[in-house]
């Protein structure tokens, strides 16, 4: 294995989900162009190659940082004038890191910590920055013209020791002291948000420099990054070359699925099999990858019979978090295979977020962070109760403080009071504050117009506001956006609900818990709900209880409970259920849990629903 030295230049675009989801043709039909015009010349100019393109980034290696730094300004400098007469939302800028180190070579590509330096030192730097470590200011210094600034000592994510970072200013350029926007994780995910916001899951951020006093409050303030993972190689464990096919197949295809989540980074195909190659200890690959996750996977045969398994791994500590098997017959798995991918990719995409969120809530809030806030803001989201509710408008709250730019705590603030709304949950709100629930909602998809979760909540605040038809196309948008995250497909199927269209609705529940098997307790919510809707009261009454012994108070299932008692002549059943209800709930009304949890486009079923409840004694 060839080792030798070299000066890695980083580079990556800011913002590049945001430009995608924009305009998608127009951004990368501009991106070659910088690269072929611009880029490339620059690189062989300065006697360096472009080792890889990695969609949103380059790596670029050097024989000097002499030669890698004026590459940088050359580059930097030129886009400035490419970008000239651009609107902002539409420009395209560069983040850059320099580092001098030693690098592992194999074929074309280079790895190793001199490489993985000069991507954390990049990730640090504002739109249109230039940062070195101290072994490439130590070689730069006084030869090329410009001005270094230190920026001090940076903990860099995988790296075990503080790295010195410092700023490269054009000599003439009056630009502010370079501000670090570095992209921290929370512990060890990586999701999003993931969950994933969410990972969740989950939360994606947009960076960018703040202007003056804002600056200067937050000069200190790291925003983390998304949850991470790498997928490696599936086993066949054995030499038929159909089956390696189909192995690698399966991989790539998820890989490809799950980078279409904006709320997950994932790791290259090319990095993640080359690192794999040379070792099989997780916390190894991880450390090198520099990601938190890795999903492992083998492809057996058994006579006609075909076994694939999936594992999630820690890569901090090598356990194993979650594992699933797919059957499939020998003759027909590649014809099933799209199907398998989206369970595994829908169950990752889930216990990713559930991990993170009850991680998360076990934390002292003085500890948390932006990406926290808003991770444990989503996990009290779902426990549906007045309390949970106001304490999440606090932790969301308190993120955007830290964050104004932050999506996924406004996206989430927004449904929040929606939700609190909705079921009568916070006195200083009512129905008319529904719109400023929205706006907030509507701010987010302003800061990342490709945050699929987004939509799922402008669906609902939009069916509370009676927009039945704008609530379906919001729906249909998330998961056009987010097909293999099985909530996106379990909130069209709610839509569907509220339009009465039922057989839809329960269909579309079903797909997102064959995709999902852990199912929070909001999956049987949703699932009772609809179910009630098409008469099946007894399945709807099996779903409420499953969401209540789950989450005992889930006001919606226990609505649901005690309309499907009543449905099913079961009078004292359905009292003891009110009596349950309103002991937790003082204010709920009629009125309040058909506004809320009913069906806004379906009066007919609205009309049903409290007529049931008024027979179990629920108050008008």
């Amino acid at each position: 294995m060839e080792r030798r030295l070299s000066a890695i230049l980083a580079a990556d675009v800011v913002g590049y989900t945001r430009l995608m989801g924009a305009d998608e043709m127009g951004v990368l039909t501009a991106l070659r162009s910088h690269i072929d015009d611009l880029i490339a010349p620059l690189v062989s100019e300065h006697g360096g190659r472009i080792v890889k393109l990695m969609g949103d980034g380059l790596l670029i290696e050097f024989p000097s940082a002499v030669s890698a730094l004026q590459c940088a300004v050359g580059i930097q400098s030129g886009m400035e004038n490419r970008n000239a007469g651009t609107a902002q939302q539409q420009r395209i800028d560069f983040r850059i890191g320099i580092n001098i180190g030693d690098v592992i070579v194999e074929g074309d590509d280079i790895y190793g910590d001199g490489v993985n330096i000069a991507a954390r030192i990049e990730s640090l730097s504002e739109p249109g920055g230039i940062l070195l470590s101290q072994s490439a200011h130590d070689q730069v210094k006084g030869k090329v013209s410009g001005e270094l600034s230190d920026l001090g000592l940076q903990s860099l994510k995988n790296v075990a020791d503080p790295i010195r970072v410092f700023g490269f200013q054009t000599a003439g350029v009056a630009r502010k002291r370079p501000i670090l926007l570095g992209r921290h994780l929370a512990r060890r995910i990586g999701l999003v948000f993931a969950v994933l916001i969410l990972i969740a899951i989950t939360g994606v951020g947009i960076w960018w420099n703040k202007d003056d006093a804002s600056s200067g409050e937050r000069a200190d303030f790291q925003l983390p990054d998304r949850p991470s993972i790498a997928v490696l190689p599936f086993e066949t464990f054995r030499d038929d070359e159909d089956y390696r096919y189909l192995a690698d197949g399966m991989s790539e295809d998820i890989i490809t699925q799950l980078a279409r989540n904006a709320e997950l980074t994932v790791m290259a195909r090319s990095a993640s099999f080359a690192v794999a190659e040379k070792t099989s200890d997780a916390a190894e690959i991880a450390r090198e990858l520099g990601v938190y996750y890795l999903l492992t996977g083998s492809v057996r045969r058994s006579g006609d019979h075909l076994r694939i398994t999936t594992q999630l791994v820690d890569g901090k500590s090598g356990r194993n978090v979650w594992a699933e098997a797919y059957e499939s017959t020998a003759e027909t798995v590649f014809d099933t295979q799209d199907d398998i991918v989206e369970r595994i990719v829908g169950s990752l995409f889930s216990e990713v977020r559930e991990i993170e969120k009850g991680e998360i809530l076990r934390r002292p809030p003085e500890t948390l962070d932006v990406y926290e806030l808003a991770l444990r803001g989503v996990a009290r989201k779902h426990r549906l109760n007045p309390v949970d509710s106001e304490l999440a408008r606090q932790d969301l709250s308190r993120a955007i403080e830290l964050d104004p730019d932050y999506a996924p705590a406004w996206l989430y603030l927004g449904w929040v009071e929606g939700i609190a709304i909705a079921f009568g949950w916070a006195s200083d709100l009512g129905p008319a504050d529904l719109s400023s629930a929205i706006a907030k909602i509507e701010k987010a998809f302003e800061i990342d117009p490709t945050l699929a979760t987004a939509f799922q909540a402008l669906g609902i605040l939009r069916s509370w506001v009676g927009d039945t038809e704008g609530a379906l196309q919001a729906a249909r948008r998330s998961v056009e956006l987010g097909p293999g995250d099985a909530d996106n497909i379990l909130f069209l199927g709610r839509a569907y609900a509220n339009i009465g269209e039922f057989d839809k609705a329960v269909e579309t529940a079903r797909k997102a818990f064959d995709l999902n098997p852990i199912r929070p307790s909001y999956y049987d919510a949703a699932m009772s709900r609809a179910l009630w809707g098409q008469g099946e009261y007894d399945a709807s009454l099996e779903a409420a209880s499953d969401c209540l012994a789950k989450t005992p108070g889930y006001s919606a299932c226990q609505v649901f409970q005690v309309a499907s008692n009543i449905a099913l002549n079961k009078p004292d059943s359905a009292s003891e259920a009110v009596r349950r209800l309103t002991e937790l709930y003082p204010t709920m009304t009629i009125g309040v849990a058909v506004s809320g949890m009913g069906y806004a486009g379906d009066q007919s079923a609205n009309a049903r629903l409290a007529e049931q409840l008024k027979a179990a004694g629920l108050p008008d």
